[in-house]
């Protein structure tokens, strides 16, 4: 039996922190950039490497796709969540083996496994943000657990790493995250050399065809100003889209939430009277898991509702979950990791995988929830597999979604309610009349979700 042991990112233990920075997501279509699995290759700059996602099964073999494409490759720049652990200990070896150095951009993370490629740069520094915890999986095999735990103890003494820091990855919970302060990494040899201390050639040994060690080697300031300028150039300015999460409860009930990453579009839509909608397109590729969202107004006066959200998992044969029983609840908030106020509303499944959310159309309701959703920027949808497993999606709005959202409900707040034709949308009008009919609609309030309280998500 295979059994992945993950190292992602969970709820921080550092309460001096900041606000988690998001991971800069870049687009696909941009010539700047070609891709090889999480990892972008910068068109005008052979000496970088950027790890710009999570670490899955696939990464070890796509980072050895881009340094066959950057062979001159000097710094891989990590922007990273974490992912699987022994795929994360191909890499770092893999970069060992290389002389690469490491780097984490200013307002970036670099979390869990991706922490295990950090310690193996030649030189390394992060301005951005560190974390560590303890490693673990869902079976909670012990055996399997010793052995990949004795593999991670192994790179992190051969890369130099301090045992204090190997303490605190030891000490914290795999559901939190202990992020590195100023002063940890300062007194803890974090931070080795400067990663943009470039070599001026490379001399492949004649054993193996690898590039020779640093040690020795004159460092090219012209060099390192352009591999820095170069990193210095991927900013939020090339962010296109924004993030997506999912959070599935641990099988055991004891570990926390099991994240996985994706991503989420949004854009506008018109419906069938003419009137604006809210539409977004979600990801989250580890889970061959989609989620369609489309906000629109209602404006049929006959159903007790301000607002209806149409929401459609896109569920692949082979997921994991069977397929979406239920959608409890709707929740918004304005960090990642935080529990979510909920929306005033009632869901009903209308087929499949597809739900209507609607929202009550009480005045005291309709403000309080027009306000979550033009001013929050992460939104929550609560799900029920078929196989009984709780999650949550997460779904971010960045800057120009949150714009769009509150160009939208303006629009809509000048619209008057008008008679649809209810044979256009039958099968949502009819799970929406239920719902009127049941008296759930108006008064059904979400108690706050807490994926890791082992507490159950209500269900109506």
């Amino acid at each position: 039996m295979f059994l992945a042991f993950t190292a992602f990112g969970g709820a921080l233990a550092d309460p001096d922190s900041a606000p988690v920075p998001k991971p800069r997501i870049y687009r696909a279509d941009d010539p700047t950039y070609s891709y090889f699995g999480p990892f972008l290759l910068i068109a005008n700059d052979p000496s970088i490497i950027v790890l710009n996602g999570p670490i899955l099964d696939d990464a070890p073999l796509e980072f050895r796709r881009a340094l066959r494409k950057r062979p001159d490759a000097q710094v891989l720049v990590l922007i990273s969540d974490g992912g699987y652990v022994d795929e994360a200990l191909l890499i770092a070896h893999e970069v060992r083996d290389q002389g690469l150095n490491t780097y984490v951009p200013e307002g970036s993370n670099c979390f869990s496994a991706c922490a295990y490629v950090y310690f193996a740069g030649a030189e390394r520094r992060a301005d951005g943000r560190l974390g560590v915890h303890q490693l673990w999986n869902q079976e909670n095999d012990l055996v399997s657990g010793q052995s990949t735990f004795s593999d991670v103890f192994e790179a992190m003494r051969d890369f130099g790493v301090a045992d204090d820091v190997i303490s605190l990855m030891l000490r914290t919970p795999p559901g939190e995250m202990h992020v590195f302060s100023g002063i940890e990494v300062a007194t803890l040899g974090i931070n080795d050399g400067d990663p943009f201390t470039l070599r001026t050639e490379f001399q492949p040994t004649a054993e193996n065809g690898k590039s020779e060690e640093r040690v020795g080697i004159t460092p090219s300031g012209e060099l390192a100003d352009s591999a820095e300028a170069a990193v210095a150039a991927i900013d939020p300015a090339n962010i296109a889209g924004s993030r997506s999460l999912l959070l599935e409860a641990s099988d055991e009930g004891t570990t926390g939430a099991v994240p996985f990453s994706g991503t989420v579009d949004w854009s506008k839509g018109t419906d069938e009277t003419g009137l604006p909608t809210l539409i977004g397109k979600a990801s989250i590729p580890a889970r061959n898991l989609g989620v369609d969202v489309l906000i629109r107004k209602n404006s049929d006066p006959s159903l007790p509702a301000s607002h209806l959200m149409e929401i459609n998992f896109r569920v692949s044969d082979s997921f994991i979950g069977g397929s979406v029983a239920g959608l409890p609840g709707v929740l918004l908030k304005n960090e990642e990791l935080v529990q979510g106020a909920p929306l005033v509303g009632a869901s009903a499944r209308v087929v499949g995988n597809s739900f209507l959310f609607a929202l009550s159309a009480s005045p005291e309701d309709m403000t309080a929830n027009n306000t979550l959703l033009t001013s929050r920027k992460w939104m929550d949808l609560a799900l029920i597999y078929a196989t009984g497993k709780r999650a949550i999606i997460t779904l971010e709005k960045d800057a120009e979604a949150e714009a769009m959202f509150s160009e939208v409900f303006d629009a809509w707040g000048t619209v008057s309610l008008i008679p649809a034709d209810p044979d256009e949308r039958a099968p949502l009008l009819d799970a929406l009349r239920a719902l009127a009919e049941s008296k759930r609609l108006e008064h059904t309030v979400l108690p706050p979700l807490d994926l890791t309280s082992g507490e159950q998500v209500p269900v109506f």
